[in-house]
């Protein structure tokens, strides 16, 4: 999959396959932390609370992803600075080079 369908199937997973997961699976509420955190980033207008939100959300996912799947990779840890980076700069969205990313193929 391209990075740009991979964007896609993660938002519209939960849509397919939603109604079949129990709301307990802790995978699942690791793709549900992961689904908010993606709609944070990508929204064209941030605000403060919507940093604080994904500062926690990006806390939850780091945690719950260790007692899953044991260490973090380091791409993992990335994740800690978007909340910086989106005080910093704005919306992401307006920064990100997903057009480029078609040239890989």
């Amino acid at each position: 999959m391209s990075a740009s369908e991979m964007i896609c199937f993660s938002r519209y997973l939960s849509s397919l396959v939603g109604f079949s997961i129990k709301e307990d699976n802790p995978t699942w509420k690791l793709y549900i932390l992961f689904r908010r955190i993606i709609a944070i980033v990508t929204s064209p207008q941030i605000d403060k609370a919507h940093i604080i939100q994904l500062e926690l959300l990006v806390s939850d996912f780091l945690l719950l992803y260790i007692d899953l799947y044991g260490p973090l990779k380091y791409k993992f840890h990335n994740m800690l600075h978007l909340g910086r980076s989106l005080r910093k700069y704005g919306p992401l969205i307006y920064t990100w080079c997903m057009r480029f990313e078609s040239k890989h193929k």
